[in-house]
């Protein structure tokens, strides 16, 4: 995910190209593995600014677009919530790959912390069920 954020903020190596052809809303999909329909959410929840052609109106990516879209898919996939993407993404834009990483670390940090509530919350009840059912107790 941090290379993919260096990548996104330095242009990577698909920077745009005007003459590069666009891709569609389900090309694009196809290409990093989800639904249209996600990717027309994530524009509803603006995540996304696909340029629209000017007689069919269909939505049309570019290399820009197809940055931001596998960005979106990579910290859909890790859990982060739109504010949080948004906020990663706008960091990437304005060329700050540091604060958004930041906040990848930070989020990181988080899922760490939750994995290790949950484990001692597994081991506590695993500790529990060995006494079941409880002495004296009818079950």
């Amino acid at each position: 995910l941090a290379a993919h954020a260096r990548s996104a903020s330095a242009g990577g190596p698909g920077a745009s190209r005007r003459g590069q052809p666009a891709l569609t809303i389900g090309e694009a999909a196809r290409q990093v593995g989800v639904l249209p329909s996600a990717i027309r959410f994530w524009e509803t929840q603006g995540l996304l600014q696909p340029e629209r052609d000017r007689e069919s109106r269909y939505r049309r990516y570019r290399s820009e677009q197809m940055r931001r879209l596998h960005m979106i898919v990579l910290l859909r996939n890790g859990g982060y919530g739109f504010e949080a993407i948004r906020s990663v993404l706008a960091e990437l834009s304005a060329g700050a790959p540091e604060q958004a990483l930041a906040a990848i670390e930070g989020r990181r940090e988080e899922l760490i912390a939750a994995s290790q509530r949950c484990m001692a919350a597994t081991a506590a009840l695993w500790g529990y069920l060995q006494d079941w059912p409880p002495a004296g107790g009818t079950s």
